[in-house]
């Protein structure tokens, strides 16, 4: 007898100004290398593609269930517009989808409260 229960797990689809990556993958550029960005139908297929492959990764579902993908996505500024094609793809496949919009990473280190009121030399000798 075949599956009959869709066991849903989430799929993380992180949505950046320039990269979309989906899981534990490496993910793609959103931009090509003539400096245009690649096409709706073109990031469509990628990520498609992409969930694909992580729901193979998972293995055999348990006996009588299948897996269903649930997308949970990530979105930072600037890749609103992609989230939004990207979830109709989804939405229109009656998967269930999520999103939390966050932002970038800090790629500085932050200020320290007092910083910049002396310079190293007054901070050395105290």
């Amino acid at each position: 007898m075949g599956a009959t229960i869709g066991y849903e797990r989430r799929v993380r689809v992180r949505i950046d100004r320039d990269r979309i990556r989906v899981g534990d993958q490496s993910g793609f550029e959103i931009a090509t290398g003539g400096g245009d960005e690649l096409s709706a139908a073109e990031i469509r297929q990628k990520v498609v593609r992409s969930v694909q492959l992580t729901v193979r990764s998972w293995g055999n579902p348990p006996d009588r269930f299948y897996w269903v993908p649930a997308i949970r996505f990530e979105v930072t500024p600037g890749g609103f517009l992609f989230y939004e094609r990207l979830n109709q793809v989804f939405r229109s496949w009656r998967l269930s989808t999520s999103v939390d919009f966050t932002l970038p990473p800090v790629s500085q280190p932050p200020l320290r409260l007092m910083q910049g009121l002396f310079d190293e030399s007054e901070e050395l000798d105290r």
